[in-house]
C-alpha cells in the first residue's frame, strides 16, 4: 500500500509538469532482495541488498557464491520482500555499498543505516543513473549519496547523515539530481567550511512536495547549496535549518539558514516556487531563509517567510529572511515576524544588481539597527542600483535605529522606486536614509524612496518632492493579519471597508504590470468595489478588498433542523427563536420569494411578516408555529433566495410532533440538546454550569440518571437534578453540573441522560471550562529599610535609568541620595543639605522631588522656603551640584511684569512672586517646561527650562548683559486653593493639578509653543465626593485616564480622558481603611497596576487597572506591622523603579525610605512541544513550553533538574533537553521554576521518551481560525503543532472529526454544522493513535487548544464625545448647518437626532459622522440636545450633548450709493 502511495505521488508530480524520470521497473532485470543482513557471497540462499547490487554491476560467474537473480542488461530494478531496516556493516571489503556504474532503482518501503559504514554509502559514477523510492537512508558518516551521475528520489527520508568533503550529508551532487516528495532531517555538514547541510549540487537540481527539517551546515545553505547548474524549488518546506555563517570574508558575508546560491555563470535560471520558510537561522551570518549570490536571476513566487532570523549580538548580520547581491525578483510573497541582530529585518538588498518586488508583504519583521522590513544598501557607491516595487504592503515593521519599514543607504544613487504600495505603522518611522535632515528633505533632496504614485503613507518620512498623488492618512486601517484566501497558509492584511487604500485609483490611471497582470497577491482579481459605492475602483497595496456584499449566516445553519417540539393535535406550538439570520457582510442582504413547501406546509407559519432586507452587521429573528393535524411525526421546509453571491438560496428542515391526547410527554431544554456550554473561572473557585429543563408535551416527562464524564478525569462533578419528572404543565427544572477547577487548564465533560420523549430519547450536552490562575500575592516580605540619615522623608523620585532614587528630606531640608542594587534594594550614599548653600540658594522644608526626563537634572521644591532648586546629575553616579535656586520675592534678576493669567511683557527688573509655599513639580514630555504648584500662592507657575549646552535644567537663560529668568507665566483659579499635585499629558496637551482646600482637580490646556495653561474643566467634589481633600494626581502612560488620591476623602478616585480636548469623565473611587489619609498614586511602568499611600493607614496600597475602561480592582496591600516593618509609618511618596519590579516608599513619622520588593508570580505550565522523543535521542532537543507569567529567570526543569533557559515572553519559555533525559523509555516531569521572591514551582506537564516502535505524542501549537461564528456551518479547521502522524484524528470536544494529514506539523479537521451551531468554547485536540484505527494502542493524545464559537456580534450602542461646531447663531443665513459628531462605535445605519428626531445624516467612519440642521431648527435661540441612533438588534442611543442656539448678530446697514 505504502509503494503504490508513492509511485502515485511520483506520477502525480510529473502530471503537474514536474520533470521527473519515471524508473525504470518494466526495462531490465528484477532482483528480490529477501534479508535485512549485510553479507557477501556466503551461499546461504538469501539476497542481501550488497549482493543485489554486486549483481547489478557484476555478473561475471566470477561471483559463483552471490545469492541473488542474474541482471545481464546493466538496467536493474531491486525490488525488498522484507521490512525493516539494514544495518550496513563495516567489515572487510564493506563500508559503502557497489558503486553505481549503470541504472540503477531501489523500491521501498526499507530503511539503511549506515551508521557502522567507513565511507560514502551510494556512490554513482559518471555513468550511473540512481533511483530511490521510499527509501530511508540514516546516520551516515561520510555523505549518503555522492553522484557525477543522475539522481532521483521520490518518497522516503534522510535522518541524521553526516557530511564528507565540502559538504552535503545527504546528496552531494555534480550531476543531475530530481526530488519529490522526501523529508530531509538532522543532516549536518558542521566541519569547518562545509556547506549543505542536506544537498550541496553543482548541477541541475530540482525539488517538489518536500520538507526540509532542523539540518545544519557551517558555511552556507543550512539545509541546501546551489553552485551551479539551474534549480527549481516548489511546494516545499523549510523549517528550523541552520548555518553558522559568517560576516567574513568579504563584505558580502555567508550565509542561507535554508538555501544558498552560488554560480558564475548567469545562462541558468533559479526558482522557488509556492514553499514556506519558518524559523530558519544564520547564527552568525546572513540570510535567515536564503542567501542569494549566483550571478544569475532568483525568482521566489508565492511562498511565505516566516520567523527566520539571521545575526547575533556581537556578529550583527542581514536580512532575517533573504539577503542578495545579485538580480532578484519576488512576486507575490510574504514576510512575518522575521528579525535581524543587524540590519534588513525581512529583507537585505546589497551592491547594485536590480530587485524587482511585485505584491509582496512584509509585517512584523524586526531589526536591531537599520531597515525592520527592508534595508537597500549599495557597497559600490556611484554605480547606482534599482529596486522596482509595485503593490507592496510594509506594516509595523521595527527598526532599532532607523527605517522601520525600509533604510535605503545611498538614495542618491539607488533608485527605490515605488508603486501602489503600502507604509503603514512601521517604526520609529516609515521611512530614512543617511540624509541628515529629520522628517522633511529639502527642495532638490533625494528622498528614501522614489514614489511612482499611488502609495500610503501613515506618516511622512517617505516623501518625495515630485509626487503628488500619494495618501497620507495615520490610520490607514488594515484588518489583522489572518489567512483571507490565496495559497494555502499565507498571511495577509485586507483593508477595512472605511480604509483610505480602498477603491483609491480611477482605472484610467491604473498602469497594469506584466508580472502580476489584474490580480493581487492572492491571486484575486485587482479590481473591485470594495467600499460598496458601486465604484469598482483599485485598492492600494498587495491586497484588493473584495466586492462589498452580504454574507447569510443562521442558527441553526442550514439546513437545520429546527424543531418546533411536540404538541397535542390541533394544537398550536409557538417557539419565538425558532431561526435567527445574522448579515456578517457588509452590505445590506436581501431575502426573497419565502415560502414553505416540503410535505405538510399548511401545518407550520411564519408569526408575522418575513423580514426582507437585513442591514449589515445586524440580525432578525424568526418566530414559527406548528399545528399538527394528525398524532404523529410532521415536517415541511422554509426555503428563501438571498442576494449573498455564494449562497443564493437557503432551505431549513422543520419538524415537529403530533401528540394523541395526554399520552406523550415533551423535552424541551435550554440551551437545546445537543448543546455546548461554556464557563471561565479562576483555579480553587468552581463555577456551576446550568441546564434549563421543561415539559413541552402534554403528559409527565421523566429524565433519566445521567452520565457525566470528564476529560481529565475527575475535573467535572456535583451533578444534580437527574433523574426527575416534569408533571404537564409544571415548572422547568434545573440541572447542574460543577466545574471543580482544582487546576489550571481547559476541561470538558460531557453529560448525556434519556427521556420519555419519543422524538427526543436522549440528550446530549458538552461542557467546557478554562480555568485560569488565580491572583499572586503581590506583596510578600521582601523589603528594605534604609538607614540613611533622614528627617520627614516626604517626596520620592527615581533616575529614568533606574539607578538612583532621591528623597526630599523635609525635616533635614535636604536630598537624599539612594543607590538602586541589584536586588532593587536601597543604598545610601550622600545627603545634599540646603545648609551647606549660600543663603541666597538656600532651599528649606523640602517636601518633592523629581528628575528631568532626560535625566539630566533634580529639582527640588522648598516649601517654607519658597523655592526651587535645581541640580545637575550625573547620571553615572547620581551625585548632585547645585547649579540655581528660583526663589520667591528675590530681586535676583530682571523679569517679566506678572499678570495673572497673562504672558510676560517686560522686562522690567522685578521681584518673582506666586511662589509661597513651592509643593509639586512636572515637566513637559519634551523636558522643556517646568510646572510648579503652590500650596500657599495657590498657583501655577510655569518655567522654561534649558534642554542643551553647559546650561541644561536652568530655570535661568544667560545673556550677554544680564540675567533673565525662564519665568513664563502664573497661572491662578479662584477654585485652585492650595495647589499640591500636577501631573502633564504623555502627548503635552493637558496639565492637570489638586486644588487641597478648594477639593477641585483642574484640566488645563497647554499650549506646546511656549507652556502657557488656559482652563477647560474643574470638577469639585460635587462630580466626584472622593475629591474632598484631593492632594496628588497622575495619569496614565497611554494618556486614557487620570488617577488622583484625596487625603480628606481616604480614597483614590478613576477618571475617563477624552482623547479630543482632555477633559475628564469620573469612573469611580475607591476607599479602604489603608488608604486613610491617600498620599501619593502611581502607576507601574506597564499601566497594569496602581500603587497608593496611606499617610494614616501607614500603609501601601495595589489596585489593577483595566487598560481598557481604567476602572480599578484591588490587588494587595502592605502596611507597618506590629513587630516594626516595613517603615511606613506615615507613608507619604511612593514611585515606581522602572523595571515595574519594586516600590520606593517614604514613611514620613518612620524617618526611613523602604523599598518594597514585588513577589514575582507564581508560574504556569500549560503547553509543550514537542510532547514525546525516541528512547536514545542522541541529540539535546529543543522544545517549547507555554503558559502564564513566566519571568526573565524563569528555569525549565527535568524531574527537578533545571535545564537551558531562554526567556521568550511572559507565556513562552525555550528549553533544552539533554540526551540523557532520553536515555531510558518513560515519562519525565516538566516544571517550570522562578525564584523568589515569590515565584516557585509550576504545575507538571507530562514528556514521554518512547519505547521503540511507540506512536508519538502530538502536540498542538496553534488552530486556525481560532473563532468561528456559531450557526455559520461545516467548517475546516487547521491544526499546526508536532508530531502528528498519518492515522492521526481530529478531535473536537474528544470527538474524532474526519481528518487530513498534511505532514507531521500540518492537519486539517472537518468540523460538522453540529459542531458550531451554538455559541460557546469548543477543545480541539489530536489523536495520532484512535481506537478505531489501532486499538490494540493506548491512547497518544495531545494537549487541547480552544476554539471559540462566537455569537455574530451586534453593533454596540454608539457614544459622542464633540460637536463641531457646537453653536449657531438664530435666524442666520444658512439654509443648512452642518455639524460634525465625534465619538465611538457608529454604523452605516446610524441615525443623527435633532431633540430626538431624525436628522439626514452621512456616515463617515465608525468614529465620525456629519448630521444637517435645517434653518428652521435654528430659529429660536436657546439649546437643543443632540444624539445619535443605531437601530437593533444591539445599538441603542448614545449620549446626549447640547447644542447651543445663540442670538442672531446685530446688522449695520449701510444706505446703498448709486455711482
Amino acid at each position: 500500500m505504502r509503494k503504490s502511495l508513492i509511485l502515485s505521488l511520483l506520477m502525480s508530480l510529473l502530471a503537474g509538469g514536474l520533470a521527473i524520470p519515471r524508473p525504470a521497473m518494466a526495462a531490465g532485470a528484477t532482483i528480490v532482495v529477501n534479508s535485512l543482513e549485510d553479507k557477501l557471497n556466503n551461499s546461504d540462499g538469501k539476497c542481501t541488498l550488497r549482493e543485489a547490487m554486486m549483481r547489478a554491476f557484476d555478473n561475471a560467474s566470477t561471483n559463483p557464491n552471490n545469492d541473488c537473480a542474474k541482471s545481464p542488461s546493466g538496467v536493474t530494478t531491486i525490488n525488498f520482500a522484507v521490512a525493516g531496516t539494514i544495518v550496513i556493516s563495516n567489515g572487510v571489503n564493506y563500508g559503502g555499498l557497489p558503486d553505481t556504474i549503470n541504472t540503477l532503482t531501489l523500491i521501498g518501503p526499507i530503511t539503511i543505516d549506515a551508521s557502522k559504514a567507513n565511507q560514502i554509502l551510494f556512490d554513482v559514477e559518471s555513468s550511473g543513473k540512481l533511483s530511490l523510492v521510499n527509501v530511508t537512508i540514516k546516520n551516515a558518516a561520510y555523505t549518503a549519496i555522492d553522484s557525477r551521475g543522475e539522481v532521483n528520489i521520490a518518497g522516503g527520508s534522510f535522518i541524521n547523515n553526516s557530511a564528507g568533503g565540502a559538504g552535503g550529508a545527504a546528496v552531494r551532487a555534480d550531476g543531475k539530481t530530481v526530488i519529490a516528495g522526501t523529508t530531509f532531517t538532522g543532516n549536518k555538514a558542521v566541519n569547518a567550511g562545509q556547506e549543505g547541510g542536506a544537498i550541496r549540487s553543482t548541477w541541475d537540481l530540482t525539488i517538489a512536495g518536500s520538507t526540509f527539517q532542523g539540518n545544519l551546515a557551517d558555511k552556507n545553505g543550512g539545509a541546501i547549496s546551489v553552485r551551479g547548474g539551474k534549480f527549481e524549488i516548489s511546494d516545499t518546506a523549510f523549517t528550523g535549518n541552520i548555518v553558522k555563517g559568517s560576516l567574513l570574508p568579504s563584505a558580502t558575508g555567508e550565509g542561507g539558514g535554508a538555501l544558498f546560491t552560488a554560480s558564475s555563470s548567469n545562462v541558468y535560471t533559479m526558482t522557488v516556487k509556492r514553499s514556506a520558510f519558518t524559523g530558519n537561522t544564520a547564527l552568525e551570518g546572513v540570510g535567515g531563509a536564503i542567501f542569494h549570490t549566483a550571478d544569475t536571476l532568483l525568482t521566489v513566487s508565492d511562498s511565505m517567510f516566516t520567523g527566520n532570523h539571521a545575526g547575533s549580538p556581537g556578529a550583527g548580520g542581514q536580512g532575517g529572511a533573504i539577503k542578495t547581491i545579485e538580480d532578484l525578483t519576488l512576486i507575490r510573497d510574504m514576510f512575518i515576524g522575521n528579525s535581524v541582530e543587524g540590519s534588513g529585518g525581512g529583507l537585505a538588498i546589497q551592491r547594485d544588481q536590480p530587485v524587482k518586488l511585485r505584491l509582496v508583504g512584509f509585517t512584523g519583521n524586526t531589526a536591531s539597527d537599520l531597515g525592520g522590513a527592508i534595508l537597500y544598501s549599495n557597497t559600490l557607491g556611484a554605480s547606482g542600483g534599482t529596486m522596482s516595487v509595485i503593490g507592496a504592503q510594509l506594516t509595523a515593521n521595527i527598526a532599532g535605529n532607523k527605517g522601520g519599514g525600509i533604510y535605503n543607504q545611498e538614495s542618491q544613487y539607488d533608485k527605490a522606486e515605488f508603486r501602489l504600495s503600502v507604509f503603514g505603522g512601521n517604526l520609529p518611522q516609515n521611512c530614512r536614509d543617511k540624509d541628515p535632515s529629520d522628517d522633511k528633505y529639502p527642495v532638490g533632496a533625494v528622498g528614501p524612496i522614489d514614489s511612482k504614485g499611488q502609495n500610503a503613507f501613515s506618516d511622512d518620512t517617505c516623501d518625495d518632492p515630485d509626487s503628488n498623488n500619494d495618501v497620507h492618512e495615520t490610520d490607514l486601517k488594515l484588518g489583522p493579519l489572518q489567512y483571507n484566501g490565496g495559497p494555502p497558509g499565507m498571511l495577509t492584511q485586507v483593508p477595512d471597508i472605511d480604509s483610505p487604500l480602498v477603491d483609491r485609483i480611477d482605472p484610467v490611471t491604473y498602469v497594469v504590470d506584466p508580472d502580476i497582470g489584474n490580480k493581487d497577491i492572492r491571486g484575486r482579481p485587482r479590481q473591485a468595489d470594495g467600499n460598496g459605492n458601486g465604484l469598482y475602483y483599485f485598492d492600494i497595496g498587495s491586497v484588493e478588498r473584495d466586492d462589498s456584499q452580504p454574507e447569510f449566516v443562521s442558527i441553526p445553519a442550514a439546513p437545520g433542523p429546527i424543531n418546533l417540539g411536540s404538541v397535542a393535535i390541533n394544537t398550536t406550538i409557538t417557539k419565538t427563536n425558532a431561526l435567527r439570520i445574522f448579515n456578517a457582510g457588509d452590505a445590506p442582504l436581501v431575502l426573497s420569494n419565502v415560502g414553505l413547501g416540503g410535505s405538510f406546509p399548511a401545518e407550520f407559519a411564519v408569526v408575522g411578516a418575513f423580514p426582507t432586507t437585513i442591514t449589515a452587521a445586524s440580525s432578525v429573528t424568526v418566530a414559527m408555529t406548528c399545528r399538527p393535524t394528525v398524532a404523529a411525526a410532521r415536517s415541511a421546509t422554509l426555503n428563501m433566495n438571498t442576494n449573498d453571491p455564494n449562497l443564493p438560496s437557503r432551505s431549513f428542515n422543520l419538524s415537529c410532533g403530533g401528540l394523541a391526547a395526554a399520552v406523550n410527554a415533551g423535552f424541551g431544554s435550554t440551551p437545546e440538546s445537543p448543546g455546548l456550554l461554556s464557563a471561565e473561572t479562576t483555579a480553587g473557585k468552581p463555577v456551576v454550569m446550568t441546564i434549563t429543563v421543561r415539559e413541552t408535551g402534554n403528559a409527565t416527562l421523566s429524565l433519566g440518571a445521567g452520565t457525566l464524564t470528564s476529560s481529565p478525569a475527575g475535573a467535572f462533578g456535583g451533578l444534580t437534578g437527574l433523574s426527575t419528572t416534569i408533571v404537564d404543565g409544571g415548572a422547568d427544572k434545573l440541572v447542574t453540573v460543577q466545574c471543580l477547577a482544582t487546576s489550571v487548564g481547559l476541561k470538558s465533560a460531557t453529560l448525556s441522560f434519556s427521556t420519555n420523549d419519543p422524538s427526543r430519547p436522549t440528550a446530549n450536552y458538552t461542557f467546557t471550562c478554562n480555568v485560569l490562575k488565580g491572583k499572586d500575592d503581590l506583596f510578600g516580605s521582601t523589603y528594605s529599610n534604609s538607614s540613611a540619615p533622614i528627617n520627614g522623608p516626604y517626596g520620592v523620585a527615581v533616575s529614568p535609568d533606574a539607578q538612583h532614587v532621591y528623597v526630599a528630606d523635609s525635616g533635614g531640608s535636604g536630598v537624599t541620595l539612594y543607590d538602586v542594587l541589584g536586588g532593587n534594594s536601597l543604598s545610601y550614599q550622600a545627603t545634599y543639605a540646603s545648609a551647606s548653600l549660600s543663603v541666597s540658594r538656600r532651599f528649606t522644608s523640602p517636601e518633592q522631588v523629581a528628575v528631568s526626563p532626560d535625566g539630566a537634572n533634580v529639582y527640588v521644591t522648598g516649601v517654607t522656603g519658597d523655592s526651587i532648586a535645581v541640580y545637575a546629575r550625573d547620571q553615572s553616579s547620581g551625585d548632585l551640584t547645585h547649579m540655581e535656586t528660583v526663589r520667591n520675592g528675590s530681586s535676583y534678576g530682571c523679569v517679566n511684569t506678572l499678570q495673572v493669567n497673562q504672558p510676560s511683557a517686560g522686562p522690567i527688573c522685578s521681584s518673582l512672586s506666586g511662589m509661597d509655599g513651592a509643593y509639586g513639580i512636572a515637566f513637559s514630555p519634551g523636558g522643556e517646561h517646568v510646572y510648579v504648584t503652590t500650596k500657599y500662592s495657590s498657583t501655577v507657575m510655569v518655567f522654561g527650562r534649558q534642554t542643551s549646552g553647559a546650561e541644561t535644567g536652568s530655570l535661568e537663560y544667560p545673556s550677554p548683559s544680564i540675567l533673565r529668568t525662564a519665568f513664563l507665566q502664573r497661572y491662578t483659579n479662584t477654585l485652585l486653593s492650595a495647589a499640591y499635585g500636577v501631573a502633564v499629558s504623555p502627548d503635552g496637551a493637558n496639565v492637570y493639578v489638586t486644588g487641597y482646600t478648594s477639593d477641585a482637580l483642574i484640566t488645563l490646556d497647554r499650549d506646546a509653543s511656549n507652556g502657557r495653561l488656559t482652563t477647560r474643566q474643574v470638577l469639585t467634589s460635587s462630580a466626584a465626593s472622593g475629591l474632598n481633600g484631593v492632594f496628588r494626581v497622575t495619569i496614565s502612560a497611554d494618556g486614557k485616564h487620570v488617577y488622583t488620591a484625596a487625603y480628606d476623602s481616604d480614597s483614590v478616585c478613576a477618571f475617563t480622558r477624552s482623547q479630543v480636548n482632555g477633559a475628564l469623565t469620573p469612573i469611580a473611587c475607591y476607599t479602604s481603611a489603608e488608604l486613610n489619609a491617600a498620599s501619593d498614586v502611581a502607576l507601574s511602568p506597564d499601566g497594569r497596576m496602581l500603587f497608593a499611600t496611606g499617610y494614616s493607614g501607614n500603609s501601601l496600597t495595589a489596585f489593577e487597572r483595566d487598560m481598557d475602561t481604567g476602572g480599578l480592582t484591588f490587588r494587595d496591600v502592605i502596611t507597618k506591622g506590629i513587630s516594626g516593618f516595613p517603615r511606613i509609618a506615615g507613608a507619604r511618596g511612593v514611585v515606581i523603579n522602572p523595571n515595574g519590579q519594586a516600590a520606593y516608599v517614604t514613611g514620613y513619622t518612620d524617618d526611613a525610605t523602604v523599598a518594597i520588593i514585588f513577589n514575582a508570580p507564581s508560574p504556569v505550565a500549560t503547553g509543550l512541544a514537542p510532547l514525546s522523543v525516541a528512547q536514545g535521542y542522541a541529540s539535546p532537543l529543543p522544545v517549547t513550553v507555554s503558559g502564564v507569567d513566566f519571568q526573565a529567570n524563569s528555569v525549565v526543569r527535568v524531574g527537578g533538574a533545571n535545564r537551558a533557559t531562554t526567556y521568550k515572553s511572559k507565556t513562552e519559555l525555550a528549553a533544552t533537553l539533554l540526551a540523557s533525559d532520553f536515555s531510558a523509555a518513560g515519562e519525565r516531569q516538566i516544571t517550570v521554576n522562578t525564584p523568589t521572591p515569590g515565584g516557585g514551582t509550576s504545575n507538571v506537564l507530562t514528556f514521554t521518551v518512547l519505547a521503540p516502535g511507540a506512536i508519538p505524542v502530538p502536540a498542538v501549537a496553534l488552530l486556525s481560525p481560532q473563532s468561528v461564528l456559531a450557526g455559520s456551518g461545516a467548517q475546516t479547521i487547521e491544526v499546526r503543532g508536532t508530531g502528528f502522524i498519518a492515522s492521526a484524528v481530529v478531535l473536537f470536544n474528544n470527538a474524532a472529526r474526519a481528518t487530513t494529514w498534511l505532514s507531521s506539523t500540518l492537519i486539517r479537521g472537518a468540523l460538522l454544522a453540529g459542531d458550531v451551531a451554538q455559541a460557546g468554547t469548543a477543545l480541539i485536540s489530536v489523536d495520532n493513535s484512535p481506537s478505531l484505527l489501532l486499538p490494540e494502542v493506548a491512547g497518544t493524545t495531545s494537549n487541547a487548544l480552544a476554539l471559540e464559537i462566537t455569537a455574530p456580534e451586534l453593533p454596540p450602542a454608539p457614544s459622542i464625545s464633540a460637536l463641531q461646531p457646537a453653536a449657531a447663531a438664530a435666524r442666520g443665513p444658512a439654509a443648512q448647518v452642518p455639524i460634525t459628531i465625534t465619538g465611538l462605535n457608529f454604523s452605516l445605519n446610524s441615525q443623527a437626532l435633532w431633540n430626538d428626531d431624525p436628522r439626514p445624516t452621512q456616515y463617515v467612519s465608525p468614529t465620525r459622522l456629519i448630521a444637517t440642521i435645517s434653518a428652521a431648527d435654528l430659529i429660536l435661540e436657546g439649546s437643543a440636545g443632540v444624539s445619535v441612533n443605531t437601530p437593533g438588534p444591539g445599538g441603542g442611543d448614545s449620549n446626549v450633548l447640547g447644542f447651543t442656539i445663540t442670538p442672531p448678530p446685530s446688522y449695520v446697514y449701510l444706505p446703498l450709493v448709486r455711482r
